[in-house]
């Protein structure tokens, strides 16, 4: 996906790429650290017994040296927007990027 950490570090520039920036927090609290991260996925439509519902989940993708620990429970604040990571992040194939799933 990325050749070298110059395109990775383009990806996630919050001027120039895809990011956002976010406040990082582990376990959900505390002052947090500022994270680059890059939406993936808005809310998804499931179909529940022909009833139409919103996920309410969003996912992101966070360079893994930003959050090597990340895991379930812990917040990312977006524009004054907590949301809480959900389940496992799973790792890309390079070994560089975290898919995190989180919800309001």
């Amino acid at each position: 996906m990325f050749e070298d950490a110059e395109d990775l570090a383009g990806f996630f520039d919050p001027d120039d790429g895809f990011a956002v920036m976010a406040i990082y927090r582990d376990g959900g609290t505390g002052v947090g650290v500022s994270v680059a991260i890059v939406p993936s996925r808005p809310d998804e439509t499931v179909s529940i017994f022909g009833q139409d519902t919103s996920s309410r989940r969003n996912r992101f993708l966070i360079k893994k040296a930003d959050v090597a620990n990340m895991k379930s429970g812990d917040t990312l604040e977006i524009g004054g927007d907590v949301l809480t990571v959900q389940g496992v992040p799973s790792l890309d194939g390079t070994g560089k990027i975290l898919s995190v799933d989180a919800h309001l």
